[in-house]
């Protein structure tokens, strides 16, 4: 799980975001309790940089936002059965969308 770190937090965030719904839908099992720790600390990490640097608005605290899309993303195994990991990364540009909308300053 390397992420090359890019200048543009957002780009960061989506990568990761699309990641975690891809890995977790064609293979959840592979997503160990460690891994999910480890993305919990890098959504939280992503988004109070952002926050910081004015890209993200500051009305929620990382830590929520972190806990609700990933909670969201786990759940999504449970319901959600894409035939092909195409459809899966389809799935996980859909969710990335929607966090980033809900996060970008704009949207207050």
């Amino acid at each position: 799980m390397q992420y090359e770190i890019c200048e543009n937090v957002e780009e960061y965030l989506r990568e990761v975001a699309v990641d975690v719904v891809v890995r977790t839908l064609v293979a959840p099992e592979a997503v160990a309790e460690h891994e999910r720790r480890h993305y919990r600390e890098l959504f939280h990490d992503l988004i109070e940089r952002g926050q910081r640097a004015g890209v993200f608005a500051s009305r929620v605290s990382g830590d929520v936002v972190a806990d609700f899309y990933l909670g969201s993303v786990r759940s999504l195994g449970t319901w959600c059965r894409p035939e092909t990991e195409d459809a899966s990364a389809f799935i996980g540009h859909h969710y990335a969308s929607r966090l980033l909308d809900g996060l970008r300053t704009g949207a207050e």
